[in-house]
């Protein structure tokens, strides 16, 4: 909220003495948007961000070079605020890129409140990668969630204390890589195993204090793609991802779901007052 938009609250609260004094000079706005990672040299793609307890926000950003035919088609770079995003650091790799990093997460664990983990598929989206960190983004360990021969779409990230899961499709099918001891070992098995889609696609994820994990994703009607009508699913699993209850209609979707993107090609964020 701006200064003006704010003194123009202050003013109709007086003036109807309907809202008090101290809830407006609570209220919060946001600063201007910050231009993140502006040294590096492609175009700049859906970014995801974390914030831990302790002051640090966190943000991975894949990296589009603009003329190396050698370079991976893109390489993650991660930059770190350790004050409440007032500061950034300058990008850095955080795992090998391979031939190429895509469709990046990023997590903190609610329980402890620092531990961070992010994903990534890699290798012609043939690898789900996960890294971690204990110590506060300054170095990281990788490992590889599950190997497949095609290419996989949408990964999708949730974590709660050691119970750390990857959804991400393959054409109509959803899978699951879950791990149980906080990223060392994985199981992968499909969520949607009688899935009778043209297409599916994840899209969001998280882990309740009870310890069941749930991911929202798009079953689409029509063969050969993510386009046409869609539906909206959820599907939920009580025993760390080995089992997952038949997927619960939402609703239907008449047209193709886009995802934001920026018209700039550059990664920007807005910080909080």
């Amino acid at each position: 909220m701006t200064r003006v938009a704010m003194h123009g609250l202050v003013f109709l609260a007086v003036a109807l003495m309907t809202i008090s004094t101290p809830t407006l000079l609570s209220a919060q706005g946001f600063l201007p948007q910050t231009r993140l990672a502006s040294s590096l040299p492609g175009d700049t793609w859906e970014p995801s961000i974390a914030a831990d307890r302790y002051g640090h926000v966190y943000v991975l950003i894949p990296d589009f070079p603009p003329s190396c035919k050698k370079c991976p088609s893109s390489i993650n770079y991660l930059v770190v605020s350790n004050d409440n995003g007032k500061t950034w650091s300058q990008p850095r790799i955080i795992a090998d890129p391979g031939s190429g990093q895509i469709d990046v997460q990023l997590k903190v664990d609610p329980v402890d409140g620092k531990t961070v983990y992010g994903s990534w598929l890699q290798n012609n989206k043939s690898l789900i990668e996960v890294a971690k960190s204990t110590d506060f983004g300054q170095t990281w360990s990788t490992v590889i969630a599950n190997s497949t021969k095609a290419g996989t779409d949408k990964d999708i990230l949730a974590v709660r204390g050691n119970d750390v899961y990857v959804a991400y499709n393959h054409s109509q099918t959803v899978w699951c890589s879950s791990s149980h001891d906080g990223g060392q070992t994985w199981t992968s098995v499909k969520v949607n195993a009688n899935a009778q889609f043209g297409w599916s696609l994840t899209g969001g994820g998280t882990v309740d204090p009870a310890g069941n994990v749930y991911f929202a994703w798009d079953g689409y009607t029509q063969n050969g793609g993510a386009t046409g009508p869609v539906n909206l699913y959820v599907t939920k699993s009580s025993d760390g991802g080995l089992t997952w209850t038949p997927a619960c209609w939402i609703s239907p979707v008449r047209r193709p779901i886009a995802r934001p993107s920026t018209a700039d090609g550059h990664s920007w964020v807005p910080a909080s007052r």
